[in-house]
């Protein structure tokens, strides 16, 4: 929405060289305010109480609260069926302070799931290349059993 406010004067300033060319332009404008100009003004937001969410209690593991309880944790770990060790978990980020490098922790699920991701990884690495006349073996989780890197050809004993 575009106004037209009265305007009250209008300057213009402008200085030449000795040839005649502009070296600076300067324009100031001055609008005539007065208490009668009213200016839009931001919508203040009202909420009816009516329309008011009403609060909705949560199972407790569901808020992101830290530092979790021990329970919630041991809780959460039971629900997802891994190996982690919910005393270990809390005791390790308990003596980090439940910080992330230099940043606070948001969300102690999601390194729980880190936790699992990382478990999995690990338990590939229980698993040796096996060298036979020469040629390297690795360990595939997916197929569960040594193959060749390069063909996928299983290792046979």
């Amino acid at each position: 929405m575009r106004r037209d406010y009265p305007l009250k004067y209008a300057k213009e300033t402008v200085q030449k060289d000795e040839h005649g060319r502009v070296i600076s332009y300067h324009l100031q404008i001055d609008f005539a305010w007065d208490d009668s100009t009213d200016f839009p003004k931001k919508k203040e937001r009202v909420i009816p109480k009516e329309i008011k969410r009403e609060r909705v209690e949560r199972n407790p593991l569901q808020k992101n609260i830290i530092p979790p309880k021990l329970e919630w944790v041991r809780e959460y770990c039971k629900q997802r069926h891994n190996k982690i060790n919910p005393k270990t978990f809390y005791d390790w980020n308990s003596s980090k302070g439940w910080m992330i490098g230099k940043n606070r922790m948001k969300d102690w699920q999601a390194a729980i799931r880190t936790w699992e991701q990382r478990d999995e990884q690990s338990s590939n690495n229980n698993h040796p290349p096996i060298f036979d006349d020469g040629t390297k073996y690795v360990w595939n989780p997916k197929r569960e059993c040594y193959v060749h890197p390069i063909t996928g050809i299983k290792f046979i004993p």
